[in-house]
C-alpha cells in the first residue's frame, strides 16, 4: 500500500478542536474498562439504522469486540483479557489485540512473543487510528455503508474504541523495534505515533479532547483469508486501476450481452461462481467510489462459501477451507470435512467470496484521491445487482433527511467536509446510475435469485 507520510503528523495542532469527546452519547451501548489510573477506556457497540441489513453475527460481533479489555482491571465476567501486539507488516501501523494463552500471563506473551511469528499468536482484532493512510472515520463508514448496500463486501465489523495513552505507547515502542530493520513505510508510521505521544499537545485527529487517550476503530480480524487475485488490478502502483479495468471480469461487465449469454451457460453450477464474482466487483467499485477509497489495489480479499438451491432459495454457507490449482479442496477442521458429503448431496458449490477487510484509506475529504472515479470504473459497467441498485437508492433517498447526517457525524466520526464529499459523491453516483438504467443500458441481472428463485424480485429503475 502506498501512502503519504507528509498527509497526517506532522498533526496540525487545532486552537478551536473539532475534537473527539468520550463523554458524548453515542451507539447502544458504551462499555467502561479501567486502567492503572483510574480512568475510564470506551468502547461503543453502535446504533444501526433501519436502512441497514445487519446479521445476528454482526450483532455478536460488535458485542464481542467490546468485550476485550487491555488492562485487567474491569471486573465483569464478560470480559475477556487480551494481550496487544504492535502490526509489523504491510504500511500502517495497528495494534494487534491477541488472545492470551492457557497458562500464559498478558505481560510475558506480550513480552516474549509479540515480535516473532510464532502459533501462539491469534489475532482477534486490529485496533486502527488516524494516521498515515488510515483514517478513523473510514473504517467505520465502511462497515456501516456495507450494511446500507445489503452487505457488499462483507465488510468486517468495526466500532469506536479508546486506548490509554500510556498502553498504547508501550506497543509503539515494541513496534519500532520491530520494523527496525524493515524500515520503509512501517516503520516511519510507527516513528509518528511516537513523536505524537512525547508531544505534550493532544492532536485532534488522533487523541480525545482530555488528551489521555487515543481513540479508533476496532475491527474484527479475517483469518485464513485469500488473496482475490481474479479481481485485482497489479503492477506499478500508479498503474493498478487502470490495469483493473483490463482484467476479464471487467470487460465482462462492459459488455451488452445477457449475462447467461456473457457466461455461455444457464447451470447453477457453472454460473455461481462468475455471477458472484461481477456482483462483488460492482459491489466493491460502487462503495469505493461513493467512500473515496484511494488504495483498494492488492486489497481484495476473499473467503470460501457452500452455495447451493433448497427449495426455491439461495443458500450459503462459509468454511474454513483451501482449494489448490487442480480444484482439490482441503478443510481446517474435521466437522466441515464431514459435512463434505452433506453438501455434495445437495449439488452444492464451493465459491470465492469478496471480503473488503482492509478500508482505512477513504472518506478523508481534501485528502485522500478517489481512484475508481478517477478511472470511471462505475461510468464502463453495465450490469449490476438489483439488489445493491435498490439499496444505493434508498441509501441516497436517506441522505437528503438531516437526522440521518446527524446519525453519520455521531456514529462514524465524520466531518462535515467528510460528510459533504459523501453527499456529493452519492448525488453524482445515483444521476449516473439512474440515467443508464432508464435508458437500458444498465442491466440489473447480477443477483442469482433472478435465474433460480421460485419467485425472483424484479428490480425497477425508480423506487
Amino acid at each position: 500500500m502506498k501512502i503519504i507520510l507528509s498527509l497526517v503528523l506532522s498533526f496540525v495542532s487545532f486552537s478551536a478542536w473539532s475534537q473527539f469527546d468520550a463523554s458524548t452519547s453515542r451507539g447502544t451501548v458504551m462499555r467502561q474498562f479501567s486502567t492503572p489510573n483510574n480512568k475510564q477506556e470506551i468502547c461503543v457497540i453502535p446504533q444501526h439504522s433501519a436502512l441497514g441489513l445487519y446479521s445476528k453475527k454482526d450483532f455478536d460481533d460488535e458485542k464481542e469486540l467490546c468485550s476485550f479489555d487491555f488492562h485487567g482491571l474491569t471486573e465483569d465476567r464478560e470480559v475477556k483479557q487480551m494481550a496487544l501486539c504492535p502490526k509489523l507488516n504491510s504500511t500502517n501501523p495497528g495494534v494487534l489485540i491477541m488472545e492470551i494463552p492457557e497458562n500464559w500471563s498478558r505481560n510475558k506473551f506480550e513480552a516474549e512473543k509479540c515480535l516473532i511469528d510464532n502459533e501462539l499468536q491469534k489475532t482477534e482484532a486490529k485496533f486502527k487510528q488516524t494516521v498515515t493512510c488510515s483514517y478513523t472515520p473510514s473504517i467505520l463508514a465502511y462497515y456501516h455503508f456495507s450494511r446500507y448496500l445489503g452487505g457488499a463486501g462483507r465488510v468486517p465489523v468495526s466500532v469506536l474504541r479508546t486506548m490509554s495513552r500510556d498502553r498504547h505507547y508501550k506497543v509503539t515502542q515494541q513496534g519500532l523495534i520491530g520494523t527496525r530493520k524493515i524500515g520503509g513505510a512501517i516503520h516511519k508510521g510507527w516513528n509518528i505515533l511516537k513523536e505524537s505521544h512525547e508531544n505534550s499537545i493532544p492532536q485532534a485527529l488522533l487523541h480525545d479532547i482530555s488528551g489521555d487517550f487515543l481513540f479508533g476503530a476496532l475491527q474484527s480480524n479475517i483469518k485464513n483469508e485469500g488473496k482475490y487475485y481474479e479481481i485485482i488490478g497489479g503492477g506499478e502502483y500508479e498503474q493498478r486501476y487502470n490495469n483493473f479495468l483490463k482484467k476479464d471480469f471487467y470487460k465482462q461487465l462492459q459488455s451488452s450481452q445477457d449475462i447467461l449469454e456473457i457466461i455461455g451457460s444457464n447451470q447453477f453450477e457453472k454460473v455461481a461462481q462468475p455471477i458472484s464474482m461481477l456482483k462483488d466487483a460492482t459491489d466493491m467499485i460502487l462503495l469505493d467510489t461513493l467512500l473515496t477509497q484511494q488504495d483498494r489495489m492488492y486489497n481484495q480479499h476473499f473467503k470460501w462459501s457452500w452455495i447451493w438451491l433448497e427449495s426455491g432459495k439461495i443458500k450459503t454457507k462459509r468454511v474454513e477451507a483451501k482449494m489448490n490449482t487442480k480444484g482439490i479442496v482441503t478443510f481446517s477442521n474435521e466437522k466441515e470435512k464431514a459435512e463434505l458429503a452433506q453438501f455434495q448431496s445437495k449439488n452444492a458449490v464451493m465459491i470465492k467470496e469478496l471480503i473488503m477487510k482492509d478500508n482505512d484509506c477513504g472518506v478523508r475529504a481534501r485528502f485522500y484521491r478517489n481512484r475508481m472515479k478517477e478511472v470511471k470504473a462505475l461510468d464502463g459497467i453495465r450490469h449490476m445487482s438489483g439488489k445493491t441498485y435498490t439499496a444505493f437508492l434508498k441509501l441516497a433517498q436517506s441522505l437528503k433527511n438531516p437526522d440521518m447526517i446527524a446519525y453519520l457525524k455521531n456514529e462514524t466520526l465524520m466531518s462535515d467536509a467528510d460528510l459533504k464529499l459523501i453527499i456529493q459523491n452519492v448525488s453524482e453516483v445515483e444521476t449516473t446510475l439512474r440515467s443508464k438504467c432508464r435508458s437500458g443500458i444498465l442491466k440489473l441481472d447480477l443477483d442469482l435469485e433472478t435465474y433460480f428463485s421460485s419467485s425472483p424480485e424484479i428490480f425497477q429503475c425508480d423506487i
